[in-house]
């Protein structure tokens, strides 16, 4: 979870195949079954200025969320396989 001076915000979209709504996630944790080809969508903002752009972790593998501005930051990815989403940020 973020701290209360952040703000995490998690969607998924399922494919278009599927005519399903988009999935909010709660950034308290838990699991959601989502259709193969999905598209993960994560947003954060708040916190420090300057502090150190988060990592978007699927399983163990990272992807560095693009910075929008100073303390604004986002990333997708793609999910085609089940596993674990967590969102890593270290302080400089």
């Amino acid at each position: 979870a973020a701290p209360a001076s952040q703000r995490l915000e998690a969607w998924v979209t399922p494919p278009a195949y599927t005519g399903a709504a988009p999935i909010f996630l709660d950034a308290a944790g838990g699991a959601v079954t989502v259709p193969q080809g999905s598209r993960l969508q994560v947003s954060l903002s708040g916190g420090a200025e300057g502090g150190a752009a988060p990592d978007l972790m699927l399983d163990d593998r990272a992807t560095p969320f693009r910075a929008l501005d100073r303390t604004s930051f986002t990333a997708e990815a793609t999910l085609d396989e089940g596993g674990r989403l967590a969102v890593r940020r270290e302080p400089r």
